[in-house]
């Protein structure tokens, strides 16, 4: 079985541990004191129940154990000395000796017949996993050990590795941490063992208790049940039958009872908010530091001003309370109270207290810091789906838009094609009219002289009359019908290149005049002169509709927004060939644009004509025949009262 706890660690989290414990030693804080620290930092990221620390001495050939703690046996004595085995009796022996790391199971032959006195004792892991601490001398100064005695437990070749990295990075510090001691005479010694057997009981409690703190997972949705645990814990160090903590909110200068157990205050008032005010756990939170009172000293306070008031039970014979402060911030503070006489705190339970708050509130910061990490990573999935959602919106909405917009340059140019035909219409009315008046004038000259033959009364007077007026209709006739044929002609080739957009062979100048010539009717309403310089000789396979259409919206832009259909003006078109391209120059002498409008030309809807018939897509139309259609690039420049020019540039051969 894999161990869950390792397998659920992000790489960022194992590597911050690993940072955590590269810092050197602090130089107050013995050796006891650090592997607790050591213990607590691997717990976070593997199982790790059952860990020891051994001491070699070569010169004495002995071994102690200063820290160890076991899932099942009793602690070892840390002041015993045991006489090192050979390596073939101890798996301990083995890796000082050898120097080398070692991993056994229960399943292997291997020390089971040859057990060590220390072993005989003791229950025999399931796994064995012991490392080397090596000095700068390359001498041996111990081991680090884990074990489990889950049957179905195994260390995983990256725990291994990560052990042994661990026992390489604190080797030093457990060196240093053992050689700081001074040499001590024998009574010396026999006090400092008798002390340190005095407290050892306590010492391992608290260990356990630091650790069993440390272990405590999956509460950063559950505070409550956290607290819960934590009075548990700290019960069975010190009488803390009467214990509460509370929050403190420095924004709203109030107190929450996150947890509150006490035998005078049986009403639940647990996450009951309660004002900063000015009573003993408010000073506690201004002073930011542990205090032990009882009712003499909580006199003195009110006295000096420092208390206003105790709220709640005041019975109490002993109070204590410390302050719950991580890097700085302070979450609350921790409670403990007696109302029993037998039972008065001291300054050691005090320390006690105020070490186990460091850890607690340590503990809160991370639970704080894990549900502002899960709040803003919700926070920013849900933006995320929302951004997704306006996104998919969007899309849709550009996809339409571009729909509308197709379906608005198709209309566009449909209305430009209708616009065509009403003017050629009307402009094929004139010589077909002119033609109907000379047919009707012949008809009726055709009568006369007809009927003078039938009486014999024509005269070759009348008859040479005749003959001039047919004479001169039929001039009439002939160029009216001419004219005529040149404007169908001239529509059906414009009109069919614009609605098929086609490739065809053209000759541009006489192409271009075409087009002008179907824009006649348009042109009678202005006074503008058009002036066409281009080589008679260039021909090319075009898309002519393209070509059509652009001439025909830049005349027509000139009319509205340049001579504003009324004033005289000129327009110069120039086309040649450069560079196996074709250049098409547009100029006009209109109003011209400001550079705000200019930059805005080819953007579709544009319009400086709005509610005056102005679509704004006739430039639009005009920027993509060029660029898609034809394949080239077109710039334009223009100033106030100047009026507006043209770059057109596409290649001959367009594909």
């Amino acid at each position: 079985m894999a161990d869950p706890l390792w397998n659920s660690q992000s790489v960022t989290h194992v590597l911050n541990v690993l940072a955590t414990l590269t810092k050197p030693i602090n130089q107050e804080q013995g050796l006891v004191d650090y592997m607790t620290f050591v213990h607590v930092q691997l717990a976070k990221v593997m199982s790790i129940s059952s860990f020891f620390l051994v001491l070699y001495s070569k010169h004495e050939q002995q071994i102690h154990f200063p820290f160890n703690i076991d899932q099942y046996d009793d602690p070892i004595d840390p002041m015993r000395r045991f006489t090192i085995s050979n390596d073939q009796q101890s798996p301990t022996a083995w890796v000082v000796l050898n120097q080398e790391k070692l991993l056994i199971c229960a399943k292997e032959e291997r020390f089971n017949n040859h057990a060590s006195t220390l072993w005989a004792s003791r229950s025999k892991a399931n796994q064995w996993f012991g490392v080397p601490i090596m000095g700068d001398n390359n001498q041996c100064h111990g081991a680090l050990v884990m074990q489990s005695y889950e049957k179905s437990f195994f260390y995983s070749d990256e725990q291994q590795q990560f052990f042994e990295h661990v026992t390489h990075l604190i080797s030093n510090n457990i060196i240093n941490c053992e050689s700081d001691k001074a040499p001590i005479s024998t009574g010396e010694y026999t006090d400092l063992l008798s002390n340190e057997i005095a407290t050892y009981k306590r010492d391992k409690k608290i260990q356990h208790a630091l650790f069993k703190i440390a272990s405590i997972s999956n509460i950063d949705n559950n505070l409550s049940h956290f607290f819960q645990q934590v009075h548990y814990i700290i019960d069975k160090i010190m009488y803390a039958k009467n214990f509460f903590i509370a929050l403190y909110n420095e924004e709203e200068q109030m107190i929450t009872l996150s947890y509150f157990i006490d035998k005078k205050e049986p009403i639940n008032i647990k996450d009951k908010k309660i004002p900063l005010g000015e009573g003993l756990s408010s000073y506690v939170i201004k002073t930011r530091k542990a205090h032990l009172l009882d009712k003499e000293k909580i006199t003195t306070l009110i006295t000096q001003g420092k208390v206003k008031e105790v709220l709640g039970a005041h019975d109490f014979t002993s109070w204590m309370a410390a302050p719950l402060i991580s890097t700085n911030v302070l979450h609350g503070i921790m409670v403990i109270q007696s109302y029993d006489p037998k039972i008065i705190y001291t300054e050691e339970d005090l320390k006690l207290l105020d070490f186990f708050a460091k850890h607690v509130a340590n503990a809160i910061e991370s639970a704080v810091n894990n549900i502002q990490r899960k709040e803003s990573q919700l926070k920013l999935a849900t933006q995320h789906r929302l951004l997704e959602q306006k996104n998919a919106d969007l899309n849709q909405l550009v996809l339409k838009l571009k729909s509308t917009q197709s379906e608005l340059i198709q209309k566009e140019k449909m209305a430009a094609l209708g616009g065509l035909v009403a003017g050629i219409a009307h402009e094929i009315n004139t010589p077909l009219g002119i033609c109907v008046t000379g047919i009707s004038h012949l008809q009726e000259e055709y009568k006369l002289i007809n009927h003078a033959i039938e009486k014999n009364e024509l005269t070759e007077s009348q008859l040479i009359s005749f003959f001039d007026d047919m004479n001169e209709v039929l001039v009439i006739l002939e160029t009216n019908i001419h004219r005529g044929a040149e404007l169908i002609n001239s529509f059906k080739q414009v009109a069919v290149d614009q609605s098929s957009n086609e490739l065809r062979t053209i000759n541009l100048s006489q192409y271009i005049r075409s087009i002008l010539l179907s824009l006649k009717p348009r042109l009678k309403r202005s006074k503008i002169d058009i002036k066409v310089e281009c080589d008679e000789s260039i021909s090319l396979d075009v898309n002519a509709g393209a070509i059509s259409q652009i001439i025909s919206n830049l005349v027509i832009n000139s009319i509205k927004h340049g001579f504003n259909e009324t004033n005289e003006g000129k327009i110069l078109i120039e086309a040649y060939e450069k560079n196996k391209n074709i250049i098409i120059r547009y100029r006009d002498d209109g109003a011209g644009m400001d550079d705000e409008a200019l930059a805005q030309l080819f953007d579709p809807f544009f319009t400086t004509k709005r509610g005056e018939g102005g679509s704004g897509l006739g430039t639009h139309v005009v920027y993509n025949l060029v660029t898609t259609s034809l394949k080239g690039k077109i710039d334009v420049q223009s100033k106030v009262g100047k009026g507006l020019a043209y770059l057109i540039k596409f290649p001959i051969k367009c594909e």
